[in-house]
């Protein structure tokens, strides 16, 4: 399936997973305030987060994708936002921004000098001690086969670097669609982040919102733990 349709789906299914209130929790807790800051948005598809980062009060921001349909999309849904057609490998500097975000980019990179490629347009991207908070496929728990959450992970075992890991989405028990990703170590992202110059790397668990419990209920909670397909990355340009 090509990214543009994927994409088309995802935007129609997103608001009914589960998991889209605690990637949002996870994403905007790690952000913090970036009122009257510059942000660029990257992999923003249509326009979800670049629309959040305008809604907490930044100045200018500039949503970043590769498809030129979620790109039409996203300036159908958010004319007021400013969107471009890049691909992270390759771009432009678009300026020096206080922050760039991205939700799922750099498990899309299919070799690590494509993920160096990224994590160094991330910098260029970046004015001198700008932030960037990036939501990933978590390396620490790379395979999930439990379909409750609403994305498995598979791919054959044992898993090596670089490896590609089926990502697939479902409707409760009804597989929606799938994307190839791909499994990076976490040492492996430490050393992208350290060669593109962006310091103080961490990696940040996911954490479960008090309001998704209150929802759920706890009990629905109790194995997410082991399906905790993402994780936070934050980091500063020197």
């Amino acid at each position: 399936m090509s990214y543009d349709k994927a994409g088309e789906i995802f935007a129609s299914m997103k608001p009914t997973l589960h998991k889209v209130n605690v990637n949002t929790y996870n994403f905007l807790l790690h952000l913090g305030n970036i009122r009257g800051k510059t942000a660029l948005d990257l992999a923003c598809g249509y326009g979800l987060y670049t629309k959040k980062l305008k809604e907490m009060g930044a100045s200018r921001v500039i949503g970043v994708d590769v498809s030129t349909k979620m790109i039409s999309l996203a300036k159908q849904k958010h004319p007021d936002l400013k969107f471009l057609v890049h691909d992270a490998i390759t771009m432009p500097k678009l300026g020096e921004f206080d922050v760039v975000t991205a939700v799922h980019l750099l498990q899309y990179a299919e070799t690590k000098e494509k993920l160096y490629s990224m994590c160094q347009n991330i910098a260029n991207n970046l004015k001198s001690g700008g932030r960037a908070v990036l939501v990933n496929h978590n390396p620490l728990k790379p395979l999930c086969k439990n379909k409750k959450f609403g994305v498995t992970l598979t791919a054959s075992e044992p898993l090596q670097e670089g490896d590609q890991v089926t990502l697939s989405f479902y409707n409760k028990e009804e597989r929606v669609f799938s994307v190839p990703i791909y499994f990076w170590s976490l040492e492996t992202y430490k050393e992208a982040f350290k060669r593109a110059n962006l310091d103080s790397f961490q990696w940040h668990n996911t954490i479960i919102p008090e309001e998704a419990i209150q929802t759920y209920g706890e009990e629905f909670w109790e194995d997410y733990d082991e399906a905790s397909t993402t994780i936070v990355f934050t980091a500063r340009k020197l």
